[in-house]
């Protein structure tokens, strides 16, 4: 897996489920089967087509959901 932060980018041995289970749930959110981003990082979300959403992220970076995270990006944006 990548791991993206402010500063750099790393790769690292382990699955993104592992990842995910390790962060904390109120601060990182898993959009996409190979993405999970901060919550505190997103500037907005746009709902696409058919259940999709692309995220903006504060420091420009775009990042597409699928739709089988749509109940997910939903409840993100209920609570942003």
């Amino acid at each position: 897996s990548l791991l993206h932060t402010q500063d750099k980018e790393a790769a690292i041995r382990r699955t993104i489920k592992s990842l995910e289970t390790d962060l904390p749930a109120d601060r990182f959110v898993r959009i996409h089967r190979s993405s999970i981003v901060s919550i505190e990082h997103i500037r907005e979300i746009r709902m696409l087509h058919k259940g999709e959403a692309q995220i903006l992220l504060k420091d420009g970076t775009i990042v597409r959901t699928s739709r089988s995270y749509r109940d997910v990006i939903q409840k993100l944006i209920d609570d942003l």
